[in-house]
């Protein structure tokens, strides 16, 4: 993903949300709650590939 697609959705999710993501505090938060709520099949090796870099296996 290019960081100008991920910024423009970073903006998106912050105004929809009603965060501000300059916090640390917030950005803390957000983190906690994906690990959470993330499932053992939510890992960067099983994001689909389309093309350029892709996410390498570590072993």
């Amino acid at each position: 993903m290019h960081r100008t697609t991920l910024t423009q959705w970073l903006a998106q999710a912050a105004e929809d949300l009603d965060l501000d993501f300059t916090s640390a505090a917030v950005r803390a938060e957000l983190h906690l709650v994906i690990e959470t709520i993330a499932g053992p099949a939510d890992v960067p090796e099983a994001l689909p590939r389309r093309g350029g870099r892709t996410y390498q296996s570590s072993g």
